[in-house]
């Protein structure tokens, strides 16, 4: 009773759905970086990575996009906001940068300062000296998210958004 009387009144939400996409997707990269595992997958083959997450995620992952100032070195399999999600990972100057690629069926929209790139709204949020960029296309979600300068990352989301 106590969870939905809360829920209803907006201050817990069920799930870790609602703790907010932004928020969860750096924590969740601060976390893989602080544990110092290695990826689900080791490969620089955008087709690999696709068809490695095709039966481990349940939606049509798209083939993870190739910059050439972005070394494409694998994917994990992660599971927060109440679903699987793919996390394609990047790595930039030394740096782990990951793609979450996530169903966008249920997602509230995160916090962030709203900005226009690559003609899509796109919600760009900080914590922790992370910067995030979040986005939807067609059914699905992204968000980018780096230890990065915030205009690096918002260059690099302005250079992603048409490759997925």
């Amino acid at each position: 009773v106590l969870g939905a009387t809360l829920a209803g009144l907006g201050i817990y939400s069920p799930g870790a759905s609602q703790a907010g996409v932004m928020v969860a997707s750096i924590e969740e990269l601060r976390t893989f970086i602080d544990s110092r595992r290695p990826f689900d997958i080791a490969s620089r083959d955008p087709a690999e990575l696709r068809r490695w997450f095709e039966a481990k995620v349940d939606f049509t992952p798209p083939r993870p996009p190739v910059l050439s100032d972005l070394d494409l070195a694998g994917g994990r399999l992660c599971f927060f906001l109440d679903r699987r999600i793919a996390a394609y990972m990047y790595l930039a100057d030394g740096r782990v940068i990951s793609l979450y690629v996530m169903r966008q069926a249920g997602l509230r929209t995160p916090g962030g300062e709203p900005a226009r790139l690559a003609g899509r709204q796109v919600l760009v949020g900080e914590l922790a000296g992370f910067h995030g960029a979040f986005w939807r296309s067609d059914e699905l979600a992204f968000a980018l998210i780096a230890d990065l300068p915030r205009d690096h990352l918002l260059d690099l989301t302005s250079r992603l958004i048409p490759a997925v």
